[in-house]
């Protein structure tokens, strides 16, 4: 009975780890903004399903509906956007994964939902990769291999030696991570997938409004003085001025890059130079960075392109902090190249038309301006969000004179192209629009950006003033530019508790994650000279090595923890190094001989530290025979047997020689 008790206290204690974990992973998984509708559903049905136990015909019926749900939901889905194929499958999992948990709650096939809630811990982190996420995963991690514990041969019901068992891994774990080489993913995620990795270097219709509904973040941005107003946040990321097959492009090639030597000192008698705009930028795996235009950064790493685009050495793969000091535009007074004159006159062809006929109608390019305005502002356009599809072959064409409904990279494509066709040099500009006023811990005021705040607009090249923003956005929807996004703000539910929960973190840990990598980076910087070797065969030797004898130190732990009377092989150890010493001085034990008897002739050859000998002889004979059950007190035993035989030897070390 003892036995069948102490299993269902076991299988008790698993199943309470299991739906930890199951919930921690779940509230990540709606605040990521990952599941979908009918998968969120299903999650809250699930928990309310784990209340009670449901018998097998019942788990069949509940599996299958919701499996037919989440089929309908995406079908749906994908199609509108084949991309997200792998984020359906993912959903699936996860959605499998609750189903799993309803199992373990009924003891049917309890060790497959660990295995689920690894897999989906796994599949979570391929799109949040965030330090606050990262910490729910390892926490999820440890418990799943607690309950495993718990569950399979460890019987020990202290914590204390199962969390040995666990510790005895990091430094394995450790050394994986950062000796072992990386190796390249065998996934490749789809990279057009810009509504989860952020803005492109390319834009065709749809491609930003389908990125506003997500709201990962981007970064936030403090100032030194006020915010600036509505109209002024404006982010620029990338520069399109190539235009081929309806779709913008950013040039390649190599632009000239501004040294911050070039530029003069910050203005001191203009209070507006002297502000500057403060990033904390999350991982966007680029190497252009969101900022205003005006002024240079204050790191080496980065520069000004000729374009006005802030670049990075390398891609952002870690969250980073950078600041924009307030000056000129340099960037604007650049020539237009021959890229931002280029149109194709066989595609939408109603467009180039009545982009040439605003160029002979007009005597100055400020005129064509104005008649681009008035046109827009008086032929029933508006915006929206989702437009549909347009024409494949003339797609500006079909918006600006058949469905007149579109987002900002409707209005700022089709104006460009205006203006080409007006022989005006254009290109457009992705980026980011406007942002959230929160407060920080420190009650400073900054602007809180994410996916959702992701805008179009235009540049056009005026000769006396260089080159210029146009949003014709702002002449359709007035709303959308100075009420920071308010009109994509209306969320669900499930969206206002996600995005409640995520502003919670933006402002309590807003310099957290960028002071753990600094130290990180200064570990790396003392590791590198010693761990990595220009002989590519070194390197690997030593790495190999290092891992393996990390390896041998943990299973040995494992081995020695869980090893029966393992306290007494500690002193039987201790006492034949002792003898073995002793040996090398001809005071060998002879075959047979007890430890007793060996220690009594000892102690006649050697009077002065005969108690210390016979200490060591009865210590050592109560511990074979009374195991203390303390671990502290088995230690300090072991502590002061050491003491006397390094006492006793020492002794023997300086006195054996006058003794013969």
């Amino acid at each position: 009975m003892p036995n069948i008790s102490s299993k269902i206290q076991k299988m008790k204690n698993y199943l309470k780890i299991i739906f930890l974990t199951y919930f921690l992973l779940s509230i990540q998984l709606i605040v990521s903004n990952n599941l979908f509708i009918i998968v969120i559903f299903f999650f809250i049905i699930n928990f309310y399903f784990l209340k009670k136990r449901k018998e097998q015909k019942v788990l069949n019926k509940i599996t299958f509906i919701e499996l037919i749900g989440w089929f309908i939901n995406t079908y749906i889905v994908l199609l509108n956007d084949i991309s997200l194929w792998f984020l359906a499958l993912c959903n699936l999992i996860w959605l499998l994964t609750s189903i799993k948990i309803i199992e373990a709650r009924n003891f049917i096939c309890v060790k497959n939902s660990v295995i689920f809630l690894f897999i989906s811990i796994g599949t979570s982190s391929l799109f949040n990769q965030n330090i606050y996420f990262n910490l729910i995963y390892l926490l999820s991690s440890f418990l799943l291999i607690y309950s495993l514990l718990i569950l399979n041969s460890f019987e020990e019901t202290r914590i204390f030696k199962q969390l040995i068992i666990l510790i005895s891994f990091i430094p394995l774990t450790f050394i994986t991570y950062i000796y072992l080489p990386k190796i390249n993913p065998w996934l490749n995620l789809n990279p057009n997938l810009i509504s989860q990795t952020g803005l492109n270097n390319k834009l065709k219709p749809g491609d930003i409004s389908s990125l506003v509904q997500n709201e990962e973040l981007v970064g936030r941005v403090f100032f030194e003085n006020e915010i600036p107003k509505p109209s002024k946040r404006y982010w620029r990321v990338f520069v399109l001025d190539r235009f081929e097959n309806n779709i913008w492009y950013e040039t390649q090639f190599n632009n000239k890059i501004y040294e911050k030597e070039d530029l003069i000192s910050v203005n001191k008698k203009n209070p507006e130079l002297n502000n500057f705009e403060n990033w904390i930028l999350e991982p966007n795996y680029k190497r252009n960075l969101p900022w205003s235009g005006e002024g240079y950064p204050n790191i080496k790493k980065l520069d000004v392109s000729s374009e006005g685009i802030l670049l990075a050495n390398e891609p952002v793969k870690k969250k980073i902090q950078y600041k924009i000091i307030k000056n000129k535009s340099y960037w604007r007074n650049n020539f237009p190249k021959l890229t931002d004159k280029n149109i194709d006159k066989g595609q939408n062809k109603l467009l180039n038309e009545i982009g040439q006929k605003w160029a002979n109608e007009s005597s100055s390019r400020e005129e064509i301006i104005s008649k681009a305005e008035y046109f827009f502002r008086n032929n029933g356009f508006k915006y929206t969000i989702s437009p549909g599809l347009m024409n494949k072959k003339n797609p500006y064409d079909d918006f600006l004179f058949k469905k007149k409904s579109g987002f900002c990279e409707h209005y700022a494509g089709s104006f460009s192209l205006l203006m080409r066709a007006a022989n005006i040099p254009s290109r457009v500009v992705v980026g980011y629009q406007g942002g959230q006023i929160l407060k920080n811990i420190n009650e400073e005021n900054y602007l809180l950006i994410d996916n959702s705040y992701a805008h179009a607009w235009s540049e056009i090249w005026l000769e006396d003033i260089g080159w210029k923003r146009i949003d014709p956005t702002e002449w359709v929807a007035r709303e959308r530019i100075h009420n920071s996004n308010l009109i994509f703000k209306k969320k669900n539910l499930f969206k206002k508790i996600s995005g409640n929960l995520r502003v919670v973190f933006y402002n309590n840990f807003p310099n957290f994650e960028i002071g753990l990598n600094n130290f990180l980076n200064q570990i790396n910087l003392k590791l590198n000279p010693i761990i990595f070797s220009k002989n590519i065969i070194i390197n690997r030797l030593v790495t190999f090595g290092l891992f393996i004898i990390s390896l041998i130190i943990s299973v040995n732990l494992i081995l020695f923890k869980n090893k029966p009377n393992h306290n007494k092989d500690i002193f039987k150890l201790s006492i034949c190094l002792y003898l073995n010493v002793l040996g090398s001085y001809k005071y060998k034990i002879k075959s047979g001989e007890t430890l007793k008897h060996f220690s009594k002739k000892l102690a006649l050859e050697f009077p002065s530290i005969s108690t210390n000998i016979f200490r060591i002889s009865n210590l050592y004979n109560n511990l074979r025979f009374n195991e203390p059950k303390a671990n502290i007190k088995i230690f300090s035993l072991l502590l002061y047997l050491l003491a006397l035989e390094i006492k006793v030897l020492i002794y023997i070390l300086f006195n054996s020689k006058t003794s013969t």
